[in-house]
């Protein structure tokens, strides 16, 4: 699915985490295609995301028993700039260096329909608006580009209301 990009970065960085990995009773890494995650379950590890910020300079994604490690061009925002703008980053006003990421619109057949967004993700939420069939709801606390503003608590039960609306 994503091809040209520079994975250097991911073998010294899961050898970082086997390294955290064997001091951190019940932790493991879990290497993906483009990301590696480190789970933990006996609270943070500020040392290890410390040292791999420092070192590398990916991008660092914490949970609350999990981080996610990705290469710092990568994101939802950039995802959805190639599937926006599949020509390449000449063709996308707000794309920075993207790498080539293979992916078919509405499973290879064309424009998309409506697309409805929700989160706190304000980047992802600024690229949706170039669609005209955008409907975005930002749950940040923040200023947003999105129509309309939610608790995130809330959330699950606005969806819940539009599931069963007849």
């Amino acid at each position: 699915m994503v091809a040209n990009l520079n994975l250097t970065w991911k073998g010294l960085c899961v050898e970082i985490l086997n390294y955290f990995t064997e001091r951190t009773p019940g932790s493991f890494v879990e290497e993906r295609e483009v990301s590696v995650v480190w789970r933990f379950w006996t609270g943070p590890t500020d040392d290890c995301s410390d040292l791999l910020g420092e070192r590398y300079g990916p991008c660092i994604i914490p949970g609350s028993d999990s981080f996610l490690v990705l290469p710092n061009n990568i994101s939802r925002s950039t995802a959805v700039g190639v599937i926006l703008h599949p020509g390449g980053p000449a063709h996308s006003p707000h794309s920075s260096s993207i790498p080539d990421i293979d992916v078919p619109v509405n499973g290879g057949g064309g424009e998309m329909g409506f697309v409805f967004a929700v989160g706190g993700d304000e980047k992802l939420l600024r690229r949706l608006h170039e669609l005209d069939n955008a409907g975005m709801v930002s749950t940040g606390g923040k200023g947003t580009d999105a129509k309309w503003k939610l608790d995130a608590g809330d959330v699950g039960d606005v969806m819940w209301l539009f599931a069963n609306r007849p």
